[in-house]
């Protein structure tokens, strides 16, 4: 029998209410050349009745004496996977129906690439929408997976064969096990994110980023200080830059930076540019780090702390950043001298939601 070019991944565990949408949307795709490895992990719920309801031949079902978790029951399947490329889907998430085209179709023309997610769309319990969110630029993903997780789980098809030199899924993570695995991808080979959205992750009270959320933000931290260390050594004081690690950090207002964190960044953000694999952009490296050092820099301001903004403006470099910051927000007709009490009104206001393409 003639292997698949791709097996579906998922794990389920009491996900009843959403699972027939999800599986319908695998189902559904235009790309027909796949197997459906589904782990059913222990659950006590109509889960196994609904599983066992559908008759297509590419559904193959694993069933879990009991709960042992998604990071086992992932290795699991893949041990079992026979397809070349690997596609995760969560029992909550629907996948576009073009998915599986477009990526495989990426994969086999960018043999360079070990791993590809996309775009995504946040839907609420109803599956309205909530927000969407396009891809990074394979630069933008190796520096933030250095700090926290840019790339939704459900979203991602890799090469199996990279994955299983890697070692699978670390075991001795209970969450965060796909940060962690990112991370070590994008040290080996080149990761991107197509930008057209091709995934609805759904938002719910008791789904594994809510209900875990302290266990998760745990092991999230612990990978971020791994990767710190690594990276640096006892170069850096990782007490200075945990403000770093929450992968919300860039999207909020209320964060606080100081002084000190911004040098601490700096360092690693040298390293990383200095260490640049041969497959990036080094210049576009040092253009997403640039973006993060302004969001800081307003950080600063926002939070209003004078004397690390006196320190930050007298530095050269973050002086030059600021006022390009300001320049690109307020239009060409503003120049450095004309630096108003307005001005920065109106900076504090501007949207930090941007990214460096």
């Amino acid at each position: 029998m003639t292997n698949p070019k791709v097996t579906v991944l998922m794990s389920v565990y009491n996900g009843e209410e959403y699972l027939k949408e999800a599986i319908d949307s695998i189902l559904n795709q235009t790309f027909k050349d796949f197997e459906f490895v589904t782990v059913n992990d222990g659950s006590t719920d109509r889960t196994a009745e609904i599983l066992q309801s559908y008759q297509d031949h590419r559904i193959k079902i694993i069933n879990n004496e009991r709960n042992v978790g998604l990071t086992k029951s992932l290795n699991k399947g893949l041990k079992m996977a026979r397809g070349e490329y690997v596609a995760r889907m969560d029992a909550d998430d629907i996948s576009f129906a073009e998915r599986f085209e477009k990526q495989v179709g990426y994969l086999n023309n960018h043999p360079e690439i070990a791993l590809v997610g996309t775009g995504f769309e946040k839907i609420d319990e109803t599956g309205q929408k909530i927000s969407s969110t396009p891809g990074l630029n394979s630069e933008g993903i190796y520096y933030t997976l250095t700090f926290y997780n840019c790339i939704v789980h459900s979203s991602v098809m890799f090469r199996k064969k990279i994955v299983l030199e890697i070692g699978g899924y670390d075991e001795n993570l209970a969450k965060s096990q796909d940060l962690d695995l990112w991370h070590k991808i994008s040290r080996k080979s080149k990761i991107n994110v197509l930008g057209e959205v091709l995934v609805k992750r759904r938002e719910i009270e008791v789904s594994i980023s809510n209900l875990c959320r302290p266990e998760q933000d745990y092991y999230a931290k612990k990978i971020f200080v791994r990767n710190i260390t690594d990276l640096m050594g006892n170069q850096v004081n990782i007490e200075k830059i945990l403000c770093f690690h929450d992968e919300g950090f860039w999207e909020r207002r209320s964060f606080i930076v100081m002084y000190d964190s911004v040098l601490e960044l700096e360092k690693i953000q040298k390293k990383l540019i200095t260490e640049c694999p041969f497959w990036l952009n080094k210049n576009k490296l040092k253009e997403c780090c640039d973006y993060k050092l302004q969001i800081c820099i307003i950080s600063i301001i926002l939070n209003a702390r004078f004397f690390d903004l006196i320190r930050l403006l007298s530095y050269s470099k973050y002086r030059k950043l600021f006022f390009l910051l300001l320049k690109r927000k307020l239009g060409e007709k503003f120049h450095q001298n004309e630096v108003t009490l307005s001005f920065l009104i109106k900076c504090f206001c501007f949207d930090i939601g941007q990214r460096v393409n």
